[in-house]
């Protein structure tokens, strides 16, 4: 009898424990508003980049390009977006980030995760090698959708949060993470091309991302004040910018083969992977020059 009080004091005391814990813990302080803005516009802009790794690497994944080393990218990238997505609605201490107080932009986020609540799980079904039909066409379906999506979102953003951070800021940083969405969505493109699905209008698509990628390249190196983007601050982020648009050249060439339907060679499919990720971590560098 002994025995079974012990041990039913032992389970009350660690449940007075565990609700003490609750209760009594710290709570986080709020971040202040201009750090707030400056990081929710930074990852809502990284989601739309996110977006397109998943697609890209998805389709490598697909099309036997390191599929080992794309399916553990686009497995890293899905983790990334879904702490994202839910620290924009409901803040995150470790992204800095507060609780979105806008019921516009809640009910947007709330979209965004309607759409992702199908796209994610297909996206990780095809990066763990399953290549059925069914997560195939979600995947394909859904990508661009939720993009355009996240990039509304990002936008509306800018328009509620802008006028807490320096000016120019938000819109800059967003056409940063444009930079890499779109070398992204390129090589996603050409890869889809490769397949053979829907390659006539993935051709269009392709045409039309490069133009708005060699566009933008010239606005972020530059300046575009009717655009809102401010000129690099510093010669060193000038050098890195030229290393971004080195890139994109080198990476344009591969992209204009596959427009002119010329096959690629293996070595070349791994090349463009390589270009494109290069990218990626080159505009990642821009981007924190931007924020640090």
């Amino acid at each position: 009898m002994n025995w079974h009080l012990s041990n039913r004091a032992r389970v009350w005391a660690a449940l007075v424990c565990a609700l003490c814990a609750v209760v009594c813990a710290p709570v986080a302080a709020a971040v202040d508003e201009a750090e707030d803005a400056k990081n929710r516009i930074h990852f809502a802009g990284r989601q739309g980049a996110l977006l397109q790794q998943i697609s890209r690497d998805a389709c490598f994944v697909m099309a036997g390009i390191q599929p080992q080393r794309y399916a553990e990218s686009a497995l890293s990238a899905l983790r990334q977006f879904d702490v994202t997505l839910m620290g924009l609605l409901e803040g995150d201490d470790n992204l800095r980030i507060n609780r979105e107080g806008s019921v516009d932009l809640v009910a947007r986020l709330n979209d965004i995760a309607t759409g992702w609540a199908v796209f994610g799980p297909a996206s990780q079904q095809i990066a763990s090698g399953d290549l059925h039909s069914v997560p195939m066409a979600q995947a394909l379906r859904l990508g661009p959708a939720t993009f355009d999506q996240s990039e509304d979102v990002t936008r509306e953003m800018i328009a509620h949060y802008s006028a807490q951070m320096a000016d120019g800021l938000a819109t800059t940083l967003w056409a940063a993470h444009q930079l890499a969405a779109y070398a992204l969505k390129a090589s996603n493109d050409v890869c889809l091309i490769v397949l053979d699905i829907d390659a006539p209008s993935r051709l269009a698509d392709l045409r039309e991302t490069m133009g708005q990628m060699d566009a933008l390249i010239v606005d972020v190196a530059n300046g575009a004040p009717e655009r809102g983007v401010i000129a690099p601050s510093s010669r060193q982020m000038t050098k890195q910018l030229k290393r971004v648009s080195r890139a994109w050249s080198d990476l344009s060439v591969l992209l204009d083969q596959g427009i002119e339907g010329a096959p690629l060679k293996d070595a070349e499919k791994v090349t463009l992977a390589n270009l494109s990720s290069q990218i990626l971590l080159e505009v990642k560098t821009v981007i924190d020059m931007y924020l640090y």
